[in-house]
């Protein structure tokens, strides 16, 4: 292949982001950080989440639809450990994406749609979201990026 075939029409199959307090809406004081990464293989997503410092006890993480500093829909769960600092991975298929409302941020997806969902994670319209006790509706978050 030539060099044209390094151009942008190949759709991102990697992605990345940087959670921190700044990024939740609604005005969340945590020292708290983390970083979120997506390798897309075919029909499978892998993903490495990290994060530290966090008020309390991470009680969930998922990725969510939505743009920067509007609250979105779940569509992908993750189980996390239950710790204020903490490495979480593991894959996900059409089978693990669940439908997200688009009541919430006016961005949804259907369940089991997942080139939807890679479709919205390369325009930049999903984020990661770490949650716990203290701050239910997110305590760190970070749009995924296209790399």
């Amino acid at each position: 292949m030539g060099l044209a075939a390094c151009g942008s029409s190949n759709p991102a199959t990697h992605f990345r982001a940087t959670l921190n307090a700044a990024n939740e809406p609604g005005g969340v004081t945590s020292s708290g950080t983390g970083a979120a990464e997506y390798t897309v293989d075919g029909g499978t997503v892998s993903y490495t989440v990290t994060f530290t410092g966090l008020t309390a006890n991470a009680n969930a993480g998922h990725i969510h639809v939505g743009p920067a500093g509007v609250n979105g829909g779940v569509t992908v769960p993750f189980t996390v450990p239950r710790a204020p600092s903490g490495t979480f991975s593991g894959t996900f298929t059409a089978a693990n994406v669940a439908a997200a409302s688009t009541s919430d941020g006016g961005i949804g997806v259907d369940a089991g749609d997942y080139n939807g969902l890679l479709q919205l994670m390369r325009a930049g319209e999903t984020y990661t979201n770490i949650h716990t006790s203290n701050y239910p509706n997110g305590e760190i978050r970070g749009q995924n990026q296209p790399q």
